[in-house]
């Protein structure tokens, strides 16, 4: 009853002059006709509810790049409570000193709500009125929740809270730095305590806690075998573990905290079991040995770890690999793996640990402890030799690059991260040096790399250019004819020899290309002011195709694209540098739809072009489209729609649709004369060349014609790299080097490698 009264009728002065709606605050609140305790959980509502906008302020922001929709001085926004796109208010902020409450200058305003003049005894516009009382409804909801909860107290001084990041900052570091006291103090013992025992000295300095030499652990492993015994290690370990188990047990402790002699005993119990956690987790339970999932911690490749091979992620492939294979020989085609990699831009930061608060490294040598202990001592020699303009910092690392196995094999899919680096700079040379070494480690561990794919980066290229030397007639010729590859670029430099000796004279690596990032060029090409794209005599632009759109009159429709006949929308056409980047929208410009638009303008009686004008635009879209299609292979109901089926024999007849599609471009390329501005670039074109090819290339030299294997040309990109990065990008936006390691090692766990990013299946 209270709540009715308050809301239809409002006890308050009418303003003398008129004014605008000023929203739903805590001056409205007071004028209401209520009791005391009526208004004041009112009120706490209010106030809950605006904190509630600005936590869903982050919500909004996220499918828009973390870009807010309004401006000042709009602070938060409520969402419907049945669809979380929808926005019903709007929390606005008046300006106010600082000392001043901010809950007082808050006002909330329907999503509708202008701002109108208000007429003679008005409080609220008509729509901020209509809205009030599912506004009030959510208000007690706020209080119901907390009602019995929570000390009455604490319920108001949790609003009173500062929302300043600044004083939560200063919180923190004072809570550092009283941890930093006890850490180094608990320092000092140890290393009294270890030159006590072993007689060796520890050295530190003033920028991390711990920094050992190597003598330390010599001299900690002939100490344990002089007083302990060679064989006994890990009889002592596990006398210590019951130990720790009985004095938990007494004091009711459910967690034990395991010795580092304890962790290797259990690692190499789990091991001897075939990474079987369950079987393992029962031993555990015995025994007292930790499980299965506190192992993990220490054996799982983590973020700390230096860069390179992730050797305890390949032999979890390996184990996979075993038991969907077990009669494998060592040349079975199910062994073959395209090997993609790909890097993202991190922000430059040190890398901390979180387990001791250690700095462990700068960049893509320095994740080790003597690695940083020179470079500190070179910092060292220069501040006291030279000047400190003359200093040079340690390069900090800035973009993550991964690179990712997958098998070819349609019957069961293992793919996992087979290595991964930070790095300052991206170059050719460090690149090969590291595919030769992932490729080599890979045959150890049973896989046959035959392809590697990047996107067209500079440095990707320069890559494949220098270790390419097997042109695409060598590869090509013994599977077809002359008058097949006719009129197909067949000197161009596709593959090279496998490095490891095992594989050398019978496996040959080809160089793959990246669909959806050679769409994203295509289409960019008919938007470059610098081109003026012809092809059989007619200009070519997007610009043209805008224009049909707009005569067609789909754009008239305010809808949406559900609505429209074309599902085009101006994003398709006016590009921007984030619409440029977005391959769904780049590769719906080369489609059947955009085809059948322009067939229907020319149809249309009150349009005077022809069809003619089109038809080479035409006959090159439907190529394109059918290249994506068949690039993105698959056996379900989607690929059997679109006359799409997995690759299975070297003479496939998608292998002979992707040569016409490389005729048609090099027709094009011809009338052209060579790569100018009626063309698109010399790196689309070559990108187009190795993605052809490279299908071809591999169908020829490892399936067989009696259709015994398949392979997914889907897989022959670096998509699943992409797909990585926007797992780690969806938690955080902007990650830094050490948040990019830990997604790393989230994936490489057991959990991780047949999750969702990496299914097996």
């Amino acid at each position: 009853e209270d709540l009715k009264a308050g809301l239809l009728d409002i006890k308050a002065t009418p303003p003398d002059s008129k004014s605008n709606c000023g929203g739903i605050t805590l001056d409205h609140i007071k004028q209401m006709r209520v009791g005391k305790g009526r208004a004041d959980d009112i009120m706490l509502g209010f106030k809950h509810t605006c904190r509630e906008s600005f936590t869903c302020r982050s919500k909004i922001s996220q499918p828009d790049e973390d870009r807010w929709l309004f401006g000042p001085p709009v602070v938060g926004a409520l969402v419907d409570g049945n669809n979380s796109n929808i926005i019903r208010w709007r929390v606005e902020e008046n300006r106010h000193s600082e000392d001043a409450s901010q809950f007082d200058f808050l006002s909330i305003h329907t999503s509708q709500c202008k701002k109108d003049m208000l007429g003679d005894g008005q409080l609220l516009c008509g729509s901020c009125q209509h809205a009030k009382k599912r506004l009030f409804e959510r208000f007690d909801s706020h209080v119901k929740i907390r009602e019995g909860k929570f000390d009455p107290n604490t319920r108001h001084n949790i609003l009173e809270r500062s929302g300043s990041l600044q004083k939560q900052a200063l919180k923190y570091h004072q809570r550092q730095s009283r941890n930093k006291s006890k850490k180094i103090a608990r320092r000092d013992r140890v290393i009294d305590e270890l030159l006590k025992q072993t007689g060796v000295d520890v050295k530190t300095n003033k920028h991390a806690d711990f920094i050992f030499c190597d003598d330390v652990k010599v001299a900690t492993q002939k100490f344990l075998e002089r007083h302990v015994g060679k064989d006994s290690i890990a009889e002592y370990a596990f006398a210590r573990s019951v130990h720790n188990h009985q004095v938990a047990k007494k004091s009711g402790v459910t967690a034990v905290r395991h010795c580092p002699l304890m962790i290797r005993l259990g690692v190499a119990v789990r091991n001897a079991m075939g990474f079987k956690g369950g079987l393992y987790n029962l031993v555990a339970k015995i025994c007292g040995l930790p499980s299965d999932r506190h192992l993990r911690r220490f054996t799982v490749t983590n973020s700390n770890d230096p860069d390179g091979v992730m050797h305890v992620c390949c032999k979890r492939a390996r184990e996979l690999f075993k038991q969907k294979y077990p009669n494998a020989g060592r040349h079975d085609y199910s062994r073959h793996t395209v090997l993609a990699f790909d890097a993202m831009h991190a922000k430059g930061r040190f890398g901390v640990s979180r387990n001791t608060n250690e700095l462990v490294g700068i960049e893509e040598n320095a994740f080790e402890d003597a690695v940083i202990a020179q470079e500190l001592k070179e910092l060292e020699e220069n501040d006291s030799e030279e000047e400190e303009a003359s200093m040079k910092l340690p390069g900090i690392a800035q973009h993550f690059l991964v690179f990712i196995a997958t098998t070819w094999s349609s019957e069961g899919k293992i793919q996992f991260l087979a290595a991964r680096y930070g790095l300052k700079s991206i170059t050719a040379p460090k690149l090969i040096r590291e595919l030769m070494k992932i490729i080599i480690a890979l045959s150890f561990y049973g896989f046959i790399v035959d392809m590697i794919a990047a996107d067209g980066a500079s440095e990707n290229r320069l890559t494949f250019k220098t270790l390419a030397n097997v042109s695409a007639r060598e590869v090509l010729l013994g599977t077809f004819t002359k008058e097949e590859l006719q009129g197909l670029p067949l000197d161009f430099k596709i593959g090279f020899p496998h490095p490891s000796g095992l594989y050398r004279n019978s496996i040959t690596i080809i160089i793959g290309g990246e669909m959806p990032h050679w769409g994203k060029k295509f289409r960019n090409a008919f938007c470059n002011k610098s081109r003026e794209l012809i092809f059989r005599g007619q200009f070519m632009s997007l610009d043209i195709l805008y224009e049909i759109w707009l005569a067609t009159g789909d754009a008239d429709v305010a809808g949406g694209a559900t609505l429209r006949k074309y599902k085009f929308t101006h994003d398709h056409f006016k590009l921007g540098a984030y619409l440029k980047m977005r391959v769904f929208l780049a590769l719906q410009i080369p489609s059947q739809t955009c085809i059948q638009m322009i067939k229907d303008y020319c149809e249309c009686p009150d349009n005077c072009d022809e069809i003619e004008h089109y038809q080479p635009m035409i006959e090159l879209f439907d190529k394109v489209d059918r290249l994506v299609d068949i690039m993105n292979g698959t056996g379900f109901k989607k690929g059997r729609d679109r006359n799409v089926e997995l690759i299975n024999n070297p003479r496939h007849r998608h292998i002979f649709e992707l040569f016409d599609i490389l005729r048609i471009f090099e027709e094009w390329k011809n009338e052209c004369g060579g790569f100018n501005e009626k063309f698109i670039t010399q790196y689309t074109y070559e990108d187009l060349v190795w993605m052809v090819f490279g299908v071809a290339a591999t169908a020829a030299l490892y399936l067989r014609e009696d259709g015994s294997r398949t392979m997914h040309q889907g897989r022959s990109g670096s998509d699943v790299c992409e797909h990585f990065f926007s797992m780690i990008r969806y938690v955080n936006s902007n990650p830094t080097m050490q948040q990019c390691r830990e997604g790393a090692s989230k994936v490489s766990s057991g959990l991780g490698m047949q999750g969702v990013a990496f299914q097996t299946e």
